[in-house]
């Protein structure tokens, strides 16, 4: 695959609709995480509004529990977003590695607590928190929600 820009450097996921790729910026050479949706795998309408509700959404979310977007992607193959990479790993990966010490742990809930919050402040509802779409970098200093792709707002109208 090529995208303008980067070179992927690995394939870091595979599913059904998506697949994740971890590339090199050509012009700093920095690590980003670029997230295709395939327009063949999925009816376009439908694929284009997950990847243009995704990008929205999370354009919209300032917290460091959550995943930055830097870009948007639209070819007429696929169409995605680049991601920032922390150079993590799912955290059910972390849990089938074992036991997490309390001392990471404890952070790690806060954190997740904090980037629910931060999202839920903004009226979005995620729809798909599970230790998929929740990445821990490996020294479990940074810990990002990921995966907005099905989340959808939320209005609150309150009558008296």
């Amino acid at each position: 695959m090529i995208i303008a820009g980067y070179v992927i450097r690995e394939q870091v996921y595979r599913g059904k609709h998506c697949t994740v790729y971890r590339a090199k910026k050509d012009d700093d050479l920095s690590t980003v995480i670029i997230k295709i949706l395939e327009k063949k795998s999925i009816p376009t309408t439908e694929l284009i509004a997950a990847g243009k509700r995704e990008y929205y959404f999370l354009r919209q979310i300032d917290s460091p529990y959550v995943i930055n977007v830097i870009d948007r992607i639209d070819d007429k193959d696929f169409t995605g977003i680049i991601l920032e990479d922390i150079n993590g790993q799912s955290l059910l990966d972390k849990i089938k590695e074992g036991s997490i010490p309390v001392e990471q742990f404890l952070p790690m809930a806060i954190g997740i607590a904090g980037g629910l919050a931060t999202i839920h402040a903004q009226n979005i509802i995620h729809r798909d928190i599970n230790p998929s779409n929740i990445l821990v970098s490996p020294n479990f200093k940074d810990i990002k929600i990921i995966d907005f792709d099905i989340a959808s707002m939320f209005d609150i109208k309150i009558s008296n």
